[in-house]
C-alpha cells in the first residue's frame, strides 16, 4: 500500500511514537497495562502497512532493545517475550491482510505464529539457576497478582484484617488460572487480534485494505467444521483422566470463543437490521464485554445458530413463515 511522501512519514512517525508509549505502558498494572497490551499490535499493523516489512520489523527490534535498556538489562525475559508477541500480532495480521485473508484466517494465522513465538522459548530456553522459562512465566504472573492485590489494598479495597486470608485465597485462584492458562493465553491474543482488525478498519488511510467482504462482517460465521472439535473437547471433559481433561478444558474454551465472535455477528446483524442508533449499539456492546452474563448469552447464541439461522434475509425469512 503506497501513501504519499508527506502523509507516510506523519503516519509512520506517529505509529512509532504510539508503539513506544504502548510498549512502555504494558508495564503497568491494573487497567493500565491492559489497555496498552490490548493495543500493542495496532501500531505495528500500521507500520507494516505504510513502512514494510524491514522497517517495520527493525522499528519493532529496536523499541524492545529500548525497553530493554530502559530498565537497566534487568528487564525479564517473559516481559520481553510478551511484548514481542503482541508485536508479531500486528505485523501478522498485516501480512494476512495485504495478503487478502479475511478475518477469520487473519487471526488464526496470527494467533498462531504469536504461540509459537511464546511456546518454542517456554520449551527450550532455561531461566535462571537452571528453572524452565515456563516457570519464570509463573513467578512473573504471581508476582503482578502480589502487585495488584497490594495496589488493591491501598486503595481502600482490602483492610489490613482482610489482607492475609486474600492473599491465601489469591493462591487457590493463581492454581486455576495456570490449569486454563494455556486456553487463556490463546484467547487473549484473538481477543487482541480482533481488536486490532476491528480498529484498523476505522482508520481513514487503511480503509481501502477492508473493502469486499471486510464490509459486512455481521454475516461472517464460524467454519462447519469448528462444532466437531467443540463435540470432542467437551467429550474429553467428560473421560476420568486428568491430563485429558485438561487439555480438553484448554481447547473448548478458545473455541468457545470463536462462537462469541460469531454472537457478536449475529448481533450486529440484529443491530443492522433493526437500525438501532449508534449511542445505543456502543452502550449494548460495552455491556455485553463487561457484563459476565451477556458474554455467556452471546457464545451460545454463536453456537445456537448452528442449528438456527438467525441472519436469513427478509424474504426467505417471510416466506418461511
Amino acid at each position: 500500500m503506497k501513501l504519499g511522501g508527506i502523509l507516510a512519514s506523519r503516519e509512520l512517525g506517529l505509529s512509532v511514537l504510539a508503539l513506544v508509549i504502548l510498549v512502555l505502558g504494558s508495564s503497568l498494572h491494573l487497567l493500565a497495562g491492559v489497555v496498552s497490551t490490548l493495543l500493542t499490535p495496532l501500531p505495528v499493523f500500521t507500520l507494516r502497512v505504510t513502512g514494510g516489512r524491514r522497517l517495520c520489523l527493525a522499528v519493532a527490534a529496536g523499541i524492545l532493545s529500548l525497553y530493554g535498556l530502559l530498565h537497566g538489562g534487568a528487564a525479564s525475559p517473559v516481559v520481553l517475550l510478551h511484548i514481542a508477541a503482541l508485536m508479531l500480532v500486528g505485523f501478522f495480521l498485516a501480512e494476512c491482510v495485504l495478503a487478502g485473508c479475511f478475518i477469520g484466517a487473519s487471526i488464526a494465522v496470527s494467533s498462531g505464529a504469536s504461540l509459537c513465538v511464546l511456546l518454542i522459548p517456554c520449551l527450550l530456553w532455561p531461566g535462571p539457576e537452571g528453572s524452565s522459562l515456563w516457570e519464570a512465566f509463573r513467578s512473573q504472573v504471581l508476582a503482578n497478582l502480589e502487585v495488584t492485590t497490594n495496589a488493591y489494598h491501598h486503595l481502600g479495597g482490602i483492610s489490613q484484617e482482610e489482607l492475609p486470608e486474600f492473599k491465601e485465597s489469591l493462591e487457590t485462584f493463581a492454581h486455576r488460572l495456570f490449569y486454563v492458562f494455556p486456553a487463556l493465553i490463546t484467547m487473549g491474543i484473538a481477543l487482541s487480534s480482533w481488536f486490532t482488525l476491528l480498529a484498523a478498519r476505522k482508520i481513514g488511510f487503511l480503509k481501502d485494505l477492508f473493502s469486499g467482504p471486510w464490509q459486512a462482517l455481521r454475516e461472517w460465521r464460524a467454519p462447519d467444521p469448528m462444532v466437531y472439535i467443540l463435540i470432542v473437547s467437551g467429550f474429553a471433559l467428560l473421560v476420568p483422566i486428568p491430563g485429558l481433561k485438561r487439555t480438553g478444558l484448554n481447547v473448548l474454551l478458545p473455541v468457545l470463543l470463536v462462537y462469541f465472535f460469531q454472537g457478536l455477528a449475529v448481533v450486529a446483524f440484529v443491530f443492522h437490521r433493526k437500525r438501532v442508533p449508534v449511542a445505543l449499539r456502543g452502550f449494548l456492546y460495552a455491556f455485553i464485554g463487561l457484563h459476565q452474563m451477556a458474554t455467556v448469552l452471546v457464545a451460545g447464541l454463536g453456537l445456537m445458530e448452528i442449528w438456527l439461522n438467525f441472519r436469513k434475509p427478509r424474504k426467505a425469512a417471510a416466506d418461511a413463515e
